[in-house]
């Protein structure tokens, strides 16, 4: 009986010790505190951030992991500075489509793959002024929803690193 009960310690702290190791090697913005996502008509969302780094400009970005934040995004936000954006975070590399649709600001977006920008869509206007639908150009697995003129103020193009 003793040995049995030793095996069934073992493989206790064996699992304990696995589900330390899980909240250890979590991306960083998982460990951030969430901020609220203020939108029109007094909706809110809580996400987590992580800086996101183009060049040598940081912005931080909420994080969209969720299908739900991801269908969200910046629908209704009425505001957006130059330090502040959106990032879109998806498990596996493909090819995403994004459109404007609630959007009531104009936006840049940035396709990332591996680190680096793949694609850009700059001064996207807001669905007011036209339902817009923009494709990836190649298979990404980030996005990141920037304000309108950024890539352009900041010299942003495809090729350069980005570190998340």
């Amino acid at each position: 009986m003793k040995r049995q009960q030793r095996i069934v310690l073992l493989c206790i702290v064996v699992v304990l010790a696995l589900v330390a190791l899980t909240f250890l090697v979590k991306p960083e913005w998982t460990q951030k505190p969430e901020l609220e996502l203020a939108a029109k008509e007094g909706r809110t969302m809580s996400l987590p951030t992580t800086p996101v780094t183009l060049g040598e400009q940081v912005v931080t970005s909420w994080v969209a992991t969720s299908t739900d934040a991801q269908e969200q995004g910046l629908s209704g936000v009425t505001t957006l500075t130059d330090v502040q954006g959106m990032l879109f975070v998806f498990e596996e590399a493909m090819l995403q489509s994004f459109w404007n649709g609630g959007m009531l600001i104009p936006f840049d977006l940035v396709w990332i793959r591996e680190g680096r920008v793949v694609g850009v869509a700059a001064k996207v206007p807001p669905y007011a002024e036209g339902e817009q639908i923009l494709d990836a150009p190649e298979l990404v697995t980030h996005v990141l929803e920037l304000a309108s003129g950024w890539t352009e103020r900041h010299g942003l193009k495809v090729g350069n690193s980005v570190s998340l």
